[in-house]
């Protein structure tokens, strides 16, 4: 065998892709190939393998035999097999025809088996319809369960019993006529016993859903034909004439009158079905949430398929009929609506309480008010709003026109006009509609104020100060009183106006004496940079104070009697406490910034205390003032103490300014290094002043320490070995606030 097996010619013909018609193609059109050579090769090898098998057979040939033995009795084995196997068959066949037997036999007994049960059932069916029909003395609502059973009974396609159906049939519908009409009536008379009887016959007769559907239908229909009707109005004028005779106006003005008249009895008449439909709806479906079935105890409402779909289809059509007659064309409806929409409001909110009925302690109010029937109603009379607004703000704005048309308003204009905001925000006691309302006052307001502000006169002759009050000034004066009556009067209507349309006029009345102001703040400080000329020897004076000083207190005066006669006692307030304080800030400012030997700063002690009188004219109580008050308090302080007590004096920085004392501090040092601010960069007092105007306190002392940092690089340049005296104590007050 292994001879075999490494023999090369056997091997090609043992590969797994050889191909015999291949191979002999091959050979045959070769022509390097020996055909002799490989018949002999192949006959060579055949001679090999039948070598090979003989050599097999003898080697094995006792197994060979034995193999031939089990082979016989195999086939004995099989050929029983094959026997036993056609008896099984034989045996099958005959089960099978005696199944067929047996099944045929018990179909037979199964079929007479149905025929006696449905026999037997509709016997019984006949039996149980037989005795309903024969109960005697029911009531309409057993009698409705009765005809309900024997049409279940009837319900089969049996044709014995289609005399009892039809029976059934004919009692149902008198049932069911006589139930709506009792139905009917108990909502007519509002008896809740006599719908809960009515509801539970029709729960007997499984229709209750066909009857709540046909009763709010029957109602939703009845009020929409109502709303067209009210909307329906007749014919007063005929619309094809185009002449007429005389007084053809009038006649068509009285013609549209009485179709306003004819609207608002349409609109009482609606709200009167309206209100009783729906105490109809709202009767039926308290009976249908609060009444049980008297046999299951279950809610009448839960034998509904949908307990909530019919309840939701009656409001929302009310609302959508309600919206599309307010989309009218009528041009009568619509001026009617737009001139009288309080009116209107008062309608449709007085419907909306009727109809939610809040007062009623049942369950059925919350479930309207959640229908937001009111806002609903609202939105569709929303057009006639926005056009009555409209009206209302052009009626206001022509009166404030009118008044301004011969130039100056009076105060009987301004009482007119009051007079009308006060009937125009009391034309309706509706907190959305007054709010809309007050509005259209917040505007006419806001035009009267502009209205006035173009009367204001801004000229010279506006500001000046220096002799008695011009035309332009007396104007301006007179404006500013006529908006504080006009101020006054609104007050009246507070509760109603925003607090804005006050503050408005107020600002209008300052910004309009604001000039003014400013002239007086001017003078005033024109009088107050004189002390830079004061002579300070006390025998020039004829007086205790200086003549600055004095001439500051008459021009206060005059200023206060001639200027600031306002009728509003807080503008004058306003005013002269500006000015007060604006005086109080200017002295002591420029007093720090004096050359201060001791008989100065005696004398400023004493301008100081006079100040205090001369404000007087301007403020009667000083402390009023505030923090200028003290200021003024706590500067006369620090002329008064030791110098070197005032870097730990509790006055800085809070009531005394660092950067006042400062300047304080600079004017009393008797060193030509130690120079003011003003003097290292060469300015005026005046032009120093504006420049502290412009600053805050923490630029206003930075700018004092650049004034000390140089002082530190002269004395170095200089070569001394100390400082001033005041350098130290000006160091501890700038530590102190940086």
């Amino acid at each position: 065998m292994e001879e075999l097996e490494k023999d090369e010619f056997l091997q090609q013909i043992h590969a797994p892709s050889f191909s015999v018609q291949n191979h002999v193609t091959t050979l045959l059109t070769s022509t390097t190939v020996n055909l002799s050579a490989q018949i002999s090769a192949l006959t060579q090898s055949l001679a090999k393998i039948d070598q090979a098998i003989h050599v097999q057979v003898t080697t094995n040939h006792g197994d060979l035999l034995a193999q031939t033995s089990n082979v016989e009795v195999m086939d004995g084995v099989v050929l029983s097999c094959q026997g036993r196997a056609k008896q099984c068959l034989e045996l099958v066949d005959r089960l099978r025809l005696q199944m067929d037997t047996y099944e045929e036999e018990l179909s037979n007994e199964i079929t007479a088996l149905e025929r006696l049960l449905t026999l037997r059932s509709l016997l019984r069916r006949s039996q149980r319809v037989v005795s309903l029909e024969n109960i005697p003395n029911l009531t309409a609502a057993k009698q409705a369960q009765v005809v309900t059973e024997i049409e279940y009974l009837c319900g089969g396609p049996d044709p014995i019993l289609k005399n009892h159906l039809d029976k059934a049939n004919g009692l149902r519908r008198n049932i069911k006529k006589q139930t709506e009409n009792m139905l009917s009536q108990g909502l007519g008379a509002k008896s809740s016993n006599q719908i809960s009887s009515s509801l539970q016959i029709f729960i007997n007769l499984n229709s209750l859903d066909e009857i709540i559907g046909k009763t709010f239908g029957e109602l939703e229909k009845n009020v929409l034909k109502d709303l067209n009707a009210a909307f329906t109005l007749k014919t007063l004028v005929p619309s094809a004439v185009t002449k007429g005779p005389p007084g053809r106006a009038a006649s068509l003005s009285q013609s549209v009158s009485n179709q306003g008249s004819q609207i608002w009895s349409n609109l009482e008449t609606l709200a009167s079905k309206i209100i009783f439909s729906s105490s109809k709806i709202k009767l039926l479906w308290l009976v249908l949430q609060t009444h049980r079935d008297c046999d299951s105890n279950i809610y009448y409402c839960k034998f509904l398929n949908d307990e909530n779909t019919f309840w939701n289809q009656f409001w929302a059509a009310l609302v959508s009929a309600f919206e599309k007659q307010f989309r009218t064309n009528s041009e009568v409806i619509k001026t009617t609506f737009e001139s009288e929409y309080p009116k209107l409001l008062k309608f449709v909110c007085s419907l909306t309480d009727a109809i939610e009925d809040k007062s009623q302690p049942t369950d059925i109010s919350p479930a309207i008010v959640k229908l937001g029937l009111g806002q609903s109603f609202r939105s569709a009379i929303a057009s006639f709003e926005k056009a009555y607004l409209s009206r209302t703000l052009s009626k206001l704005f022509d009166h404030v026109n009118h008044v301004f048309v011969s130039g100056f308003p009076n105060e009987s204009h301004i009482d007119e006009l009051v007079t009308l905001f006060k009937s125009t925000l009391d034309i309706t006691p509706d907190e959305q509609l007054k709010k809309q309302l007050s509005r259209n006052v917040s505007k006419t307001v806001h035009l009267f104020s502009v209205r006035c502000e173009g009367l204001v006169i801004v000229d010279g002759g506006a500001t000046q100060v220096i002799g008695p009050p011009t035309p332009s000034q007396q104007t301006n004066v007179k404006i500013i009183n006529l908006l504080e009556y006009f101020k006054l009067k609104l007050k009246e209507l507070s509760s109603s106006l925003p607090s804005e349309d006050l503050e408005s006029i107020s600002v209008l009345q300052y910004n309009t004496i604001w000039s003014l102001i400013n002239g007086i703040a001017d003078a005033i400080e024109a009088i107050v940079l004189t002390m830079h000329q004061e002579q300070w020897a006390r025998s020039n004076r004829t007086t205790e104070y200086s003549l600055y000083i004095g001439e500051l207190q008459a021009f206060i005066a005059r200023a206060s009697k001639d200027y600031l006669n306002f009728q509003s006692l807080e503008l004058i307030q306003k005013s002269t406490s500006h000015l007060s304080s604006r005086t109080i800030d200017l002295l002591t400012r420029h007093a720090s910034i004096l050359p201060m030997v001791y008989s100065v700063r005696s004398q400023i002690i004493t301008d100081l205390t006079q100040l205090e009188i001369a404000l007087s004219a301007f403020t009667p109580v000083l402390s009023d003032l505030g923090k200028s008050y003290k200021l003024l308090k706590g500067f006369k302080t620090l002329l008064n103490v030791d110098p070197k007590e005032i870097e730990e004096s509790n006055l800085i920085p809070v009531v005394v300014p660092a950067s006042l004392a400062l300047n304080y501090l600079l004017t009393i040092s008797d060193d030509e290094l130690l120079k003011t601010p003003q003097a290292v960069k060469g300015w005026s007092a005046v032009r120093y002043s504006r420049w502290l105007d412009d600053k805050t306190e923490t630029e206003r002392v930075n700018f004092i320490k650049s004034a000390l940092n140089d002082y530190v690089k002269n004395v170095s340049s200089t070569g001394r070995q100390e400082y001033n005296w005041v350098y130290p104590i000006m160091l501890g007050v700038v530590k102190r606030v940086t």
